[in-house]
């Protein structure tokens, strides 16, 4: 009789011991779980960066009526090579498909899954990690202009997509542009990865149509290195691309124009831009009958002064006589067309500091020593290779007030390389220039 509190009390005993250390082996797994991914993050040579995903119904997808997300992926590895999956769930199916990822450009990948209709999440999966992804984006819906001088009011207006700005001080340039396109457009996206303080306020005074996209630069920053960039023209390039092609998924589906705007900003003389912007063939072969788009004009910065803008302009419609409706043709009626120009005044003016215009100016006329030319990667065995060094850029700049964009990512890794995925993004506001 009496020994019975004495059992009960050793059992209470086992049972606590038995949880501390059941707790003290999770802590444990735990940590060597953190020291595993420090380790792998710290010997990530490579980056590949999951930076939008677009959801397409069965009316838009480009897969015969499959629903499908299609992810927009930079780095600088001309194929990422590995085993991915797709899950994604909307409370009453579920479905896992594999992920195709395809090379669009230099530095420029497209991936694409097929998923369940309206999904609620869809989840990334490679080895034992899994990104979930909450709320693709969706097409963007059509939206009326507003009255101006010359244009109905009633008509839909087009979408219009700026990019991309780094480190971007010259706002009678931007000012310039949003005066000219504000007049006809329902929506313009500006999409950046850091701007000055002030220019941002002055978009912001602008109209409701005008929205900021934080795009960052799709560089592999080591942990600590905020106040560097090593500004490379395959990275410069491929967020240019990328930012416009995302506008692209996201609007020609639903909407009857799309304006797409290079700035060409920045020229790199060891990489040279063509004179023209063209959007690339493989994105422009994803239109189905069902699609809105009805005409497309691409522009690129090609001269920019004092007192005025120079873009080439090329312009396309939809081939609505040809039995494939994925095709575009240009506007003109000659098959060689020249060129056409599009001068821009610039009539509002703007102070601009000028205080990354040298260092820029550097970084773009910089060549590398040796010049590598780059390889296909078969990624299990090939992970390190030459590859062109980068200008390396101090941001630090006392008193600067500068708007960066920041994504918040999840990461996966396998072997060196290291893929991050966006989950969302956002401008914050730094006082001492546009550190990382």
């Amino acid at each position: 009789m009496y020994g019975r509190p004495k059992a009960r009390n050793r059992l209470v005993i086992i049972f606590i011991i038995t949880c501390c250390l059941t707790s003290l082996y999770v802590l444990i797994l735990k940590i060597n779980r953190m020291i595993h991914l420090d380790q792998l993050e710290r010997n990530s040579d490579h980056l590949a960066v999951f930076s939008a995903a677009v959801y397409y119904n069965s009316t838009f997808s480009t897969k015969f009526g499959v629903p499908e997300v299609h992810f927009i992926v930079t780095s600088r590895l001309n194929q990422v090579a590995v085993n991915m999956n797709c899950q994604s769930n909307n409370g009453s199916s579920f479905a896992i498909s594999e992920l195709e990822i395809k090379p669009l450009a230099n530095s420029l990948l497209l991936g694409s899954c097929s998923v369940v209709d309206d999904p609620v999440f869809v989840s990334l999966v490679l080895d034992d990690f899994v990104v979930q992804i909450d709320e693709p984006d969706v097409p963007l819906p059509p939206k009326i202009a507003e009255q101006s001088y010359g244009y109905r009011p009633d008509s839909e207006g087009s979408v219009v997509c700026m990019a991309h700005l780094l480190l971007f001080e010259d706002g009678a340039t931007l000012l310039a542009l949003l005066d000219h396109f504000e007049r006809t457009a329902s929506q313009i996206f500006i999409y950046a990865a850091s701007l000055s303080d002030e220019l941002y306020h002055s978009i912001q005074k602008r109209s409701e149509k005008v929205m900021i996209v934080p795009w960052k630069l799709p560089v592999n920053g080591k942990v600590g290195e905020h106040n560097q960039l090593n500004l490379d023209p395959s990275a410069v390039y491929a967020a240019t691309e990328a930012s416009l092609t995302d506008c692209f998924l996201r609007a020609a589906p639903t909407n009857k124009k799309i304006e797409l705007v290079d700035l060409a900003a920045i020229r790199f003389e060891a990489a040279p831009l063509d004179e023209e912007l063209d959007l690339n063939p493989a994105v422009v072969g994803m239109i189905n009958a069902d699609w809105s788009l009805e005409q497309l004009l691409t522009y690129r910065v090609s001269q920019n002064s004092h007192s005025e803008l120079v873009l080439n302009q090329k312009c396309y419609t939809r081939n609505r006589n040809s039995s494939s409706s994925q095709l575009l043709r240009e506007c003109y009626q000659t098959q060689t067309p020249p060129p056409k120009k599009l001068s821009v005044k610039k009539t509002e003016e703007f102070d601009n500091k000028s205080m990354y215009a040298d260092a820029l100016s550097r970084c773009a006329s910089y060549k590398a020593p040796i010049d590598e030319k780059r390889q296909l990667m078969k990624l299990e065995f090939e992970l390190k290779q030459p590859q062109t060094e980068p200008c390396e850029l101090q941001l630090y700049r006392d008193g600067f007030r500068c708007r960066v964009a920041v994504e918040y990512n999840k990461k996966m890794y396998r072997e060196r390389l290291k893929i991050s995925v966006t989950n969302k993004r956002a401008l914050l506001h730094f006082r001492d220039g546009c550190n990382l």
